[in-house]
């Protein structure tokens, strides 16, 4: 038996992995960390990471994270977007999207391009939400200001002796 195989010219394609990265498509998952798995410390990846257990330390990619339902992290994400459907401690900063399901529980605050909340999710931070081709700017001066100028002067000078 031939348990190891020569490529030649005339094979046609090779069916072995590529070595650069390729992204993930919607619905797949590269690795899963399993329900019965704990991971303390740093952790890097290229493609996708699906967390159904527990983890704690640092989470960092330019793919797409998934937390399970069953997933419990406490952590700083910082990744290409997310899809949260557990429980995460923890800040996140996504490029791209961040995903919270129904199922989520976020306890920290958000920085992303673009965020999409189902009803039931518990958010418990702030969220800065700015996509990359945004020119949007908050107002220069207060609305009330802008609005009623000739109130706020003759208010200003009244109020002395109260």
């Amino acid at each position: 038996m031939d348990f190891i195989s020569k490529k030649t010219s005339d094979q046609g394609p090779s069916s072995a992995p590529s070595p650069s990265p390729q992204p993930s498509r919607p619905g797949q998952v590269g690795t899963t960390l399993g329900e019965d798995t704990e991971f303390n410390g740093t952790l890097k990846f290229g493609n996708s990471l699906k967390i159904e257990g527990k983890f704690q330390g640092d989470l960092s990619s330019p793919g797409h994270l998934i937390i399970g339902r069953s997933g419990q992290v406490r952590a700083e994400v910082r990744v290409g977007s997310v899809t949260v459907e557990g429980k995460l401690t923890g800040n996140i900063k996504a490029k791209e999207l961040v995903d919270l399901r129904s199922s989520a529980e976020v306890f920290g605050d958000i920085r992303a391009a673009k965020i999409k909340i189902e009803e039931g999710v518990v958010l418990l931070g702030k969220a800065e939400i700015r996509p990359d081709d945004s020119k949007s700017k908050p107002l220069n001066e207060p609305i009330a200001a802008a609005t009623k100028p000739e109130e706020e002067k003759k208010s200003s000078g009244s109020g002395r002796g109260q």
